[in-house]
C-alpha cells in the first residue's frame, strides 16, 4: 500500500526474507506456490519447556494437524524430547503452507465416486436403494472401525456431536443420490450430484455471512444454463431423478460445510470423524429401510461384488482417504479435482451401461464443467503468469 494506492509487489520472496537475520535459530527458508507464483518464504518455530499439565502447540500459515504429525515423527524418529514442550510454529508474511501432493489420491476418491452411479445402478435391480445405502455405509464402518480402533477408544463429545451431524446429512446425501440414479441417466446424476462446488459458497453466504468471490455469478450462470441443456427435455420438464440429484449436491454442500467448521476444532480428530460419521449414516438408513423397504442381502455374485466394493472402496476408503489428503492440501486443489467426478461417471456410463447422452447434453455437460473450473480457479494469477 502506497501513498497513491496499491502497487504490484514483483519480486515478494525477496520483501518476506528482508530483515532476515542469517544463522538465525529456529527459522528456515521454504519454497511455496502462491497462485501460479512460487514464493520463498520463513518458517519459524519455538519449542520451549512447559510447566502446564498439557502442552501448548499453536500453528499460524501451518495445518494444525499436520505441525502435530511432524512433532510426533521428530520425536519418535528422531529422538527429540518434546512431548513436554510447547511449541510454536509461524509462516512469515501471512501465507498458508498447503502440499499439493495428496492431490493424486484424491483423484482416486474421485474415480471411486465416479464409477459408483454405475455400481449403484446395477444393484439397483435387486436391491431398494435405502436398504443398498444401509449395506455399504455398515460395511465401511465395520471393516473400519476394528482398524481404527484405538482411535475410536477416546473419541470425545465434540467428534461425537459433528459425526451425528454429518451422518444425518449423508443420508441426504445418498439417499438424493440413490433415489436420482433410479429415476434418471447415470450421466445425469454424475453432473448434477457434482454441483456441491457451486451451492457451498451459496450456503456459506446464507448462513455464515461469508461472501464469495466475483467468480461465483459467471459460475452460476453457466451452471444453470448446463443444467438445463443437459436435464430439460423436449417439453422443457427435468426427470424427477434430475430434482432429486438437486438434493443430494444440496446436503453435500452442507456436509462440507459442517466438516469445515468442526475439524478447525483442535478437540475433533479428522480421521475419527470420517470413521464415525459412517456408522451414523449406516444406522439411519437401516432404520428408514426398515421401515419403508424391506431390508436384505444381495442374492447374485454380482450383486454382491458391486455392492461390497461400493461399501468398501466408494464409501469406506474414498472418506478415509478425502479426510486425510484435505489436511495437505487447498480447497481450490480439492474442487478442482472433484470437477473429474462426472466425467469419470459419463465415461464408465458410456462404456459398460451404453449410454449416451444427446448433443446438446454433451454441450450442458461440458457448461457445467466449466462452471465448477471458472469457480474455483484462480483467473487473475493464471493471466499474471501469462503476462510474466
Amino acid at each position: 500500500m502506497m501513498d497513491r494506492g496499491l502497487k504490484e509487489v514483483e519480486n515478494p520472496s525477496e520483501m518476506l526474507l528482508s530483515g532476515r537475520p542469517t544463522d538465525a535459530p529456529g527459522t528456515c527458508v521454504t519454497c511455496a506456490m502462491e497462485g501460479a507464483r512460487p514464493v520463498l518464504a520463513e518458517v519459524q518455530a519455538l519449542v520451549a519447556k512447559t510447566m502446564a499439565n498439557v502442552p501448548r502447540r499453536a500453528s499460524d500459515g501451518f495445518d494444525f494437524n499436520r505441525a502435530n504429525l511432524l512433532l510426533a515423527v521428530a520425536e519418535k524418529r528422531g529422538g527429540l524430547s518434546i512431548g513436554m514442550c510447547d511449541a510454536y510454529i509461524n509462516v512469515i508474511g501471512g501465507l498458508q503452507l498447503d502440499e499439493p501432493a495428496a492431490d493424486l489420491a484424491l483423484v482416486l476418491v474421485t474415480l471411486f465416486w465416479g464409477v459408483s452411479y454405475y455400481l449403484v445402478d446395477l444393484c439397483l435391480d435387486e436391491l431398494q436403494p435405502m436398504n443398498l445405502n444401509a449395506f455399504r455405509f455398515l460395511l465401511a464402518f465395520l471393516v473400519l472401525a476394528p482398524i481404527f480402533w484405538k482411535k475410536l477408544r477416546h473419541i470425545n463429545r465434540a467428534t461425537l456431536k459433528y459425526s451425528a451431524i454429518i451422518g444425518t446429512l449423508l443420508v441426504g446425501v445418498y439417499a438424493g443420490a440413490t433415489f436420482g440414479v433410479a429415476n434418471t441417466s447415470i450421466s445425469n446424476a454424475g453432473f448434477i450430484c457434482a454441483l456441491p462446488v457451486v451451492f457451498t459458497p451459496l450456503l456459506d453466504l446464507l448462513f455464515n455471512r461469508n461472501r464469495p468471490d466475483k467468480n461465483l455469478g459467471v459460475a452460476l450462470i453457466l451452471c444453470t444454463v448446463g443444467l438445463a441443456l443437459l436435464t430439460l427435455n423436449e417439453q422443457f420438464r427435468p426427470a424427477k431423478g434430475d430434482l432429486i440429484c438437486l438434493v443430494c449436491a444440496v446436503c453435500y454442500a452442507a456436509d462440507m460445510l459442517v466438516t469445515e467448521k468442526a475439524v478447525k476444532q483442535p478437540e475433533v480428530d479428522a480421521l475419527t470423524l470420517g470413521v464415525c460419521q459412517l456408522g451414523v449414516a449406516g444406522v439411519l438408513m437401516l432404520l428408514v429401510s426398515a421401515v419403508t423397504e424391506q431390508p436384505r442381502l444381495p442374492q447374485f455374485p454380482t450383486i454382491w461384488g458391486a455392492a461390497i466394493f461400493l461399501g468398501l472402496f466408494c464409501s469406506g476408503l474414498a472418506f478415509v482417504i478425502q479426510a486425510v489428503a484435505q489436511q495437505y492440501t487447498t480447497a481450490s486443489h480439492v474442487g478442482v479435482i472433484f470437477t473429474l467426478e462426472p466425467v469419470f461417471s459419463a465415461i464408465v456410463a458410456y462404456f459398460f451401461a451404453n449410454e449416451k447422452l444427446l448433443p446438446r447434453g454433451y454441450v450442458g455437460a461440458a457448461l457445467m464443467l466449466l462452471s465448477l473450473l471458472v469457480m474455483e480457479m484462480d483467473w487473475r494469477a493464471v493471466f499474471r503468469k501469462r503476462t510474466d
